[in-house]
């Protein structure tokens, strides 16, 4: 019998969270659908994956800053200092990249977005790319949160952006707005309310204070969780640029969907993962290696258990789940889809529980030698498949990039990596 510990009931609290978020998510993909049709609906999809992007200008923060406090608390160390330290690193990260992003809304229709430059207005752009880029800083807050042992706040969060992001899109649709600009922009918004609340309830109302000694500490963390997530980005996030290039706009909504549907196991298993995270940190500072290897083994259990129920069930309704999500029967999943996206969620729960662990105990290494090979194979395999085999070709890229590489390179540096300190 698998023995439940307390980042599991951590987790849960998310699960139920998520519910809750899985439900308004699926209604404002339809309403978002029936407001911009499928052209509108395509443009939302890219400009959502830039998400990935604008979050590496949190330049790894997030981890660095997760890390520093359970080795704080190991050590009884005060965290007030860490905290200042951290706003004021915030507070410059935002003056900075805000004129950036101003010229990232320039360059942005004139490229990856030149086939909808039509609908585009450059200043509404500039605010939607603000707002997630607020969406990526507050990831800060929610790693200080599951730090102190509070990690049920951020698996709230999303619900209630999503509830947020529902009233605002049933309101735009019975007032018969569908100009792109001004819904994507009230759409997106929820995320500057969830950035002040984190901040709020993490760190509080304290004074933005400079601390040498505290900023180098990150620093020396930060540098290398910053290295592996432009790598990773180059893995997981250059899906719709190539789609942008090679496919018709029906096909990226239908992926966008497909990995909707799927990414709801990930969403789940994130969840455990996210609540993994600090405990591992501090079992390896305290050296408790074989109760790390424990915990492992269980949350891959526990994964692979939830992706082959929960995949059986979407691939048995997976056309009456996608039309009750568009609304439209000319959006189908294929069969051969749905089991190459369920397999790439295999592949995601055995090596993101790795990447976790490794992660957590400051080994990123392995990471950083290994995924830029993982990169360069998937941008090769994603372009090369997607010409020849459509959206099939674009998840076959992805799957490639990991068995070739952190599938099996992950667990054996995380062997290695406990084997040695144990002795």
């Amino acid at each position: 019998m698998i023995k439940l510990e307390k980042y599991h009931y951590i987790a849960l609290v998310g699960w139920i969270s998520k519910i809750f978020t899985v439900v308004f998510s699926l209604i404002n993909t339809r309403l978002l659908l029936d407001i911009l049709n499928v052209e509108g609906f395509a443009l939302y999809s890219i400009i959502f994956s830039l998400v990935g992007w604008l979050s590496l200008l949190n330049f790894a923060i997030p981890s660095a800053v997760q890390n520093t406090i359970s080795k704080f608390r190991v050590e009884k160390k005060d965290l007030e200092i860490l905290f200042q330290t951290i706003l004021f690193m915030i507070i410059v990260i935002t003056v900075f990249i805000s004129p950036i992003l101003y010229v990232f809304a320039i360059i942005l229709p004139k490229t990856i977005l030149a086939e909808y430059s039509n609908l585009l207005d450059i200043n509404y752009l500039f605010i939607i790319l603000f707002l997630l880029l607020i969406f990526g800083l507050s990831e800060i807050f929610n790693k200080i949160l599951f730090a102190i042992n509070k990690g049920y706040w951020p698996n709230i969060y999303p619900g209630i952006t999503a509830i947020l992001g529902f009233l605002s899109l049933y309101i735009l649709k019975n007032e018969e707005v569908n100009n792109v600009n001004i819904v994507l922009t009230i759409f997106f918004s929820p995320y500057l309310f969830v950035f002040i609340i984190a901040y709020i309830q993490s760190i509080g109302f304290i004074k933005p204070k400079f601390n040498k000694e505290i900023f180098l500490v990150i620093f020396s963390l930060m540098k290398k969780f910053f290295v592996f997530a432009i790598l990773a980005a180059f893995v997981l996030k250059v899906d719709y640029i190539i789609m942008s290039m090679v496919l018709k706009a029906k096909d990226i909504v239908v992926y966008n969907l497909d990995m909707r549907i799927f990414n709801l196991i990930l969403f789940m298993y994130g969840t455990i993962l996210a609540a993994l995270w600090p405990v591992s940190s501090e079992l390896f500072h305290e050296k408790k290696f074989n109760i790390i290897k424990n915990n492992v083994k269980k949350n891959i259990i526990i994964g692979s258990i939830i992706t082959i129920a929960l995949s059986a069930g979407i691939l048995f309704f997976k056309n009456d789940i996608l039309f009750l999500i568009s609304g439209k029967d000319t959006l189908m999943i294929s069969i051969t889809t749905g089991l190459l996206t369920s397999f790439y969620i295999i592949l995601r729960i055995w090596t993101d529980s790795y990447a976790t662990i490794l992660q957590s105990m400051n080994e990123i290494k392995i990471l950083i030698y290994i995924v830029p090979f993982q990169a360069l194979i998937s941008i090769a395999a994603q372009y090369n498949l997607g010409m020849h085999y459509g959206l099939n070709g674009i998840i076959m890229g992805l799957c490639l990039s990991f068995l070739l590489t952190v599938v099996w390179a992950l667990p054996l540096k995380f062997y290695k990596i406990t084997r040695s300190k144990h002795e």
